[in-house]
């Protein structure tokens, strides 16, 4: 065990309440095997992290993941496939009990607040720690200011600091860090993984499509796709041969959209019962959303739907950008506000709100070069924390590694 300066072995010596927070909320089970902890100090970053983890799970499966959160970053939306819950009050109590139950193998820290119990206990049980999203400003504490500087002591803990930029690799500097283990890897977003898409389905498709032009409604819900087809009926004036793509959200009844695609007298086939759309189909019909991945990279124009509805809050929209499709949504969008803030912001995304500025904006994007500008500017919005997620992977593989060697 390295010798602990005397700022932080005098922080870890004060006494404390004895109580843990932990008892407030049962922990669940700990999987077996190599764990991946992960915190995150603001709401936003719980996304990106578990981005993280569905990345390095695509090149190895022998671990599970656990993301942790400060108190007020409840997370907002399905983190799938990961155990998520908040971190405990920083008292010698509660960080045995939370390191004794999950034992990490391995830790990522965000944010400027740092944990000196927990972190000290867990470089002490030899949990490799990383410190992501370093930014220039002052790093803080729950220590007192009569104890001094307990802030270099704590990030001297980590194995590894990724910081946003220069400025704050030079307060890193400043701070007395120097050596490999600190550098500029850029900040943690979002970096989503294309869905999945057969490449000889792709092609197949792309023939039978023959250069028609085709607009995605994705993830509709059953009340949208009124509003899609009276929109629909306005572009097709202008754009005779353009292909509407209807996949409803998972949940909606296809019999209800098929009746209503009846009823509306316009030419539909459906995708999933072998049909294929000819010169005259109007209207293609997918229900299978494990179809995502083929349609958004067919589509240079995608409506991300569950968002024009009252009481809804959106989907996903990385989905189309990952895959180069220009992206419309409606104004209820709250799980994925960031998100759709971000990508409206760079030009990548556009908001509409009703059948008459869905059908405007569809007919504008039809034009190739106008969804093309949309699809770069969604392309570098998703590609932006991608140098910092390929480090974190080999920081991460290589602890899993030596974890498993030992």
């Amino acid at each position: 065990m390295a010798n602990r300066p005397l700022s932080l072995a005098s922080y870890l010596a004060l006494p404390r309440k004895r109580t843990s927070d932990l008892s407030v909320a049962p922990m669940p089970d700990r999987p077996s095997g190599p764990l991946v902890w992960a915190h995150a100090s603001q709401g936003e970053q719980l996304r990106a992290l578990s981005d993280l983890c569905r990345r390095l799970r695509q090149q190895r499966e022998d671990f599970s993941c656990l993301l942790t959160y400060s108190n007020g970053a409840q997370p907002r939306i399905e983190l799938g496939g990961t155990f998520c819950m908040q971190l405990p009050a920083d008292t010698a109590v509660n960080a045995a009990a939370f390191l004794d139950h999950w034992k990490p193998t391995v830790g990522l820290w965000t944010g400027a607040e740092l944990h000196p119990t927990l972190l000290r206990q867990a470089a002490d049980r030899n949990c490799a720690l990383a410190l992501l999203d370093i930014r220039d400003m002052p790093f803080t504490t729950s220590a007192p200011r009569w104890l001094g500087d307990t802030v270099t002591a704590t990030l001297r803990l980590f194995d590894r600091h990724f910081a946003v930029n220069g400025n704050a690799l030079r307060r890193l500097r400043r701070l007395g860090l120097q050596g490999s283990s600190v550098r500029v890897a850029g900040p943690l977003l979002e970096t989503p993984l294309p869905l999945p898409c057969n490449d000889a389905e792709h092609s197949e498709a792309a023939a039978i499509l023959a250069g028609r032009p085709v607009w995605l409604a994705a993830r509709v819900q059953r009340e949208e796709v009124d509003i899609v087809l009276h929109a629909f009926r306005h572009v097709r004036r202008l754009a005779h041969r353009l292909l509407l793509v209807i996949l409803p959200d998972v949940g909606v009844d296809p019999v209800a959209i098929l009746s209503e695609l009846e009823d509306s007298k316009l030419r539909h086939v459906c995708w999933d019962t072998g049909e294929q759309p000819n010169e005259a189909t109007e209207v293609l019909l997918v229900v299978d959303t494990a179809e995502l991945g083929l349609w958004y990279r067919l589509a240079p124009v995608s409506f991300v739907g569950t968002s024009l509805l009252v009481g809804h809050q959106g989907r996903d929209p990385y989905e189309a950008t990952a895959l180069g499709s220009a992206v419309l949504h409606g104004p209820n969008v709250g799980r994925y506000l960031q998100s759709y803030a971000k990508l409206d912001k760079a030009g990548a995304a556009k908001l509409v709100t009703d059948a008459e500025t869905l059908a405007a904006s569809v007919s504008q994007l039809i034009a190739p070069d106008r969804a093309a500008q949309m699809a770069h500017a969604g392309w570098e919005v998703v590609s932006e924390g991608a140098e910092l997620a390929n480090q974190v992977i080999e920081f991460l593989n290589d602890a899993l590694d030596t974890a498993e060697a030992e």
